[in-house]
């Protein structure tokens, strides 16, 4: 098992268990009896953007609907708790002000009649006692203002996140949909060139679509002349190679060995899964077509610090 199978299988276990933190605060907001006030509705939105921006990317640029599927499974989690987050929130306001109202008996202010001059006991306790019947009910007023400003807060945010969710959502879908350029060309319109991500002194290179060393998928074709030979090596994306012209020989191992070289003919087809370590030799000169989804490179096993 190679460091990238290794790396590519704790990432998914660590991603797909992720999940599961989600399910204490999905329980803790659902019990919550205060409004979910410890609940951030910015740190969480940035979390869905997150997820969702790595979910269009695995499915845009690496067509990766496993990996798009992990984060779709986050992203749910972070949107679960927006929701109930945002309910609770909105419930609490509401019965906070149901309560305040409850609580706010009118009362008639006291009234000095004016033929009363001297000072009179009775009246001074009752003045007392609307005053301070009046500074309580401004005071809930006031916590129900502070409440309804953090729900209304609140409330943004689960509508920037919805709105998050919605656009990379749509810009997915537009992306799926988005009809692929055309290409056609003839033989003579192809602009082979001597450098490029595979290519090296002796080989030359023709990217046809797409481009090996962005994101995306790609096709292109390799020239190599007589005896060229390559160690082993891997690239990080799976490629299906087509034997176009002349007599080609490969191997599969982290050392080259002639005697397990298998030899390919003009219309042979072959595999190089994602890090697998392979190597060539060419017996006459070959052009070989090759497609693939970037970004992507060649590594030798001998010399793992190196990659071109």
């Amino acid at each position: 098992m190679t460091i990238a199978e290794i790396t590519l299988a704790v990432f998914t276990l660590f991603n797909s268990a992720r999940f599961l933190a989600y399910v204490p605060q999905i329980i803790k907001a659902i019990k919550d009896q205060s409004g979910a006030e410890a609940i951030s509705f910015g740190t969480w939105a940035l979390f869905l953007a997150s997820h969702l921006s790595a979910m269009a990317y695995a499915i845009v640029n690496q067509a990766d609907w496993t990996m798009a599927s992990l984060f779709l499974s986050n992203a749910l989690g972070c949107g679960a708790i927006i929701l109930i987050a945002g309910w609770k929130r909105s419930h609490h306001r509401r019965h906070t002000a149901r309560a305040a109202t409850d609580d706010d008996c009118p009362v008639e202010p006291f009234r000095i009649p004016a033929a009363v001059k001297e000072f009179n006991p009775v009246t001074a306790c009752n003045s007392d006692r609307t005053v301070g019947r009046d500074l309580r009910m401004a005071r809930k007023s006031t916590l129900v203002e502070e409440d309804r400003a953090r729900t209304d807060l609140a409330d943004l945010g689960l509508k920037l996140g919805l709105l998050v969710m919605v656009l990379v959502l749509g810009g997915v879908a537009v992306a799926q949909t988005a009809a692929p350029a055309v290409v056609a060309l003839t033989p003579a319109e192809m602009k082979w060139q001597s450098q490029g991500t595979y290519a090296a002194p002796g080989m030359e290179q023709l990217n046809l679509v797409g481009d090996p060393a962005k994101p995306g998928p790609y096709t292109l074709r390799l020239k190599f002349p007589k005896g060229f030979r390559i160690e082993a090596h891997t690239h990080p994306d799976s490629r299906e190679v087509t034997i176009i012209s002349g007599t080609f020989a490969t191997g599969y191992g982290e050392k080259f060995d002639a005697a397990k070289l298998k030899i390919l003919p003009a219309g042979s087809f072959y595999t190089e899964p994602a890090n697998v370590p392979h190597y060539i030799e060419i017996k006459e000169e070959v052009v070989l077509q090759v497609s693939g989804t970037g970004p992507s490179g060649r590594k030798f096993v001998d010399r793992p610090e190196s990659p071109k």
